[in-house]
Order: C-alpha cells, then structure tokens, then sequence
C-alpha cells in the first residue's frame, strides 16, 4: 500500500484499490487556483486529489506564495493546513496527514505499532510518530523525543540490520 498527497490518498497498485481521505472540493480548489494565479501567473499546480500544491517558476518566491496562500479566504475559512518547501506550497484540509493515512493502513492490514518501521526527511513526516515504535529521520530537519536522527539512509539502514 501507497499513502499519496500527505496521506490524503491510500492506494494498492497491484489490486487498483484507492480511498480518498479528506478533500478540498474541486470548486474551492478552482477558485483559489485563479486567486493565485492573479499575483503568480507562472505558478504551476500539480494535478492532485485531494489537496493544493503551487510551485513557482521562480522558487525565490516561494514566501511570497506562502504568504499570499495564507491570506486566501477559503484557506482561513476552512482552516486548510499549509505546507511550504523551497520549491511549493501545499494546501490541505487539517484532518489528513501521513499519520492519520498509516493509522488507516495498519487497520486495513491488521497491524500493530510494532510491526511498522517509519522513515521521515521533512516535518509532515512527524504524525507518523505516533502509529509506529520505530520512527527514523533521515537529517535534522526534526529531532525531539522517539525520534531517531540519521544523517543518511544508509546509516539508517545499518542500525536496523543491527536491531532487527
């Protein structure tokens, strides 16, 4: 099983199984799609499911975006979580996480905490703490408690072959 758009999205390929979490509705995503384009007419969107994600052609605007996307009405109205990288920004409703996506996978497949392994590079990573007892960041971008810090997957790798 795949966890799609920050865990918006659940699939299995081989058996073309989807289920959708939360999403933001077509026209919402449509009005603030136009909004932005009037300050950013070379924005590019990735065509998703469930969530908005906007990248500037230049990514030295990226805060400039981010800015602009926190002050959309239908942002603030529906408390969408707003996710800023270097290169986009991502628009989403606050129920769906990766978290909240593995805790729906290991019902589905009958699992328990302990039978799961997590790997994270970025802060939206961190919901996935909770649905797991091994929770490995690979760099710094997180470090606090029952996280393990790796500066490499290869580093991450050796540790479980050494505990597992």
């Amino acid at each position: 099983m795949v966890a799609g758009e920050n865990g918006g999205v659940i699939f299995e390929p081989l058996r073309k199984w989807e289920k959708k979490l939360e999403a933001i509705p077509h026209q919402i995503g449509e009005v603030m799609k136009q909004d932005l384009l009037k300050k950013f007419p070379d924005l590019w969107f990735q065509p998703n499911q469930t969530m908005l994600t906007a990248a500037p052609k230049d990514f030295s605007t990226v805060n400039l975006l981010y800015q602009a996307v926190q002050a959309l009405e239908p942002v603030k109205r529906n408390k969408y979580k707003i996710n800023r990288y270097d290169d986009c920004v991502e628009v989403m409703p606050k129920e769906n996480s990766k978290g909240r996506a593995l805790a729906v996978v290991k019902e589905i497949l009958g699992i328990r905490s302990e039978e799961v392994i997590v790997f994270g590079n970025t802060i939206v990573d961190l919901p996935m703490k909770d649905e797991t007892n091994d929770f490995l960041m690979i760099g710094d971008a997180a470090v606090a408690e029952g996280i393990s810090n790796y500066p490499c997957i290869e580093e991450a790798l050796d540790y479980l072959e050494s505990n597992l």
